[in-house]
């Protein structure tokens, strides 16, 4: 039983200059891709820091600097990646929060997004400085009544922009909340006068109403007075489309195609002018 004591305390000896000597090279990886990066140098920090993230993979500041060595470099969805792992490993830090919410940006990654809008209110940052964040986010995170609550508080606040008031019509239209899109339409026209666009949404809200012989009427009288705007054009063949006469769905048909490609893509006219062409057959 005795012998046994010395080579415990070698082991124990070995260990402790084996964990030493690791925790040196890591902090000496760790300055050296620090420098590397403060020198501009982001590939040779990246290289230095994934070395270091061997010895350490959950220190949250190698992370967090290897994640800003690659968003440096453009490499944003690598960038995204460390800087939420340092984010899961010390959760709720703000600065690691900023980057994230601009990253997940660039990388169309909207849950990332909200969730660091959440976390910076949370650390005190003003709700309302994120309105027009949360409802573009929503809404791109497949979350249409929630886009549609953020975008009321958008224009709530801002009463003097009325493109924010269009967005807001165009959630609600999306949604069928024809009710709202009346009392926005009303309220903007006493606030900022008749105008084409105002004109344009009310087309819109009549075509959701049914309304499609009005509708046609509108969009007539706008393609008149502008036959460049192709969304007007797109909104009166799609008000045609919709009646029974067959000379309406023809004019339709004629008119979805002069819609450019470049510009028809988006709204899927080419599988309207399919779908027409077999009804007309």
């Amino acid at each position: 039983m005795k012998k046994l004591f010395p080579s415990l305390l070698v082991l124990s000896a070995c260990c402790w200059i084996g964990c030493s000597g690791g925790r040196a090279d890591l902090e000496s990886l760790r300055a050296a891709g620090k420098k590397e990066f403060v020198d501009r140098h982001y590939l040779e920090a990246r290289t230095i820091f994934n070395k270091a993230l061997l010895l350490a993979p959950s220190d949250t500041e190698i992370l967090y600097f290897n994640g800003l060595a690659y968003k440096r470099d453009y490499i944003y969805d690598s960038a995204l990646i460390f800087i939420k792992r340092a984010d899961l490993v010390k959760p709720n830090n703000p600065e690691y929060n900023r980057e994230i919410l601009e990253l997940a940006q660039r990388t169309e990654n909207w849950e990332y997004a909200l969730r660091a809008i959440s976390v910076l209110v949370k650390n005190g940052e003003p709700v309302q400085s994120f309105y027009s964040q949360l409802a573009e986010f929503t809404a791109r995170n497949k979350q249409p009544l929630l886009s549609l609550y953020w975008q009321r508080k958008v224009v709530e606040t801002d009463t003097t922009n009325i493109d924010e008031t269009f967005r807001l019509i165009s959630i609600a239209l999306t949604l069928d909340s024809l009710g709202l899109v009346e009392e926005q339409l009303s309220a903007a026209e006493r606030r900022f006068g008749p105008s084409d666009p105002l004109l344009a949404n009310r087309g819109m809200l009549m075509i959701h109403q049914n309304r499609y012989a009005d509708a046609t009427a509108v969009f007539r009288s706008l393609v008149s007075k502008d036959t460049a705007n192709y969304g007007y054009r797109l909104n009166l063949a799609n008000a045609l489309s919709m009646m029974p006469a067959k000379e309406n769905k023809r004019e339709a048909l004629a008119l979805y195609k002069t819609i450019p490609s470049e510009f028809g893509t988006q709204f899927k006219v080419d599988s309207l002018i399919v779908a027409l062409e077999k009804e007309l057959q």
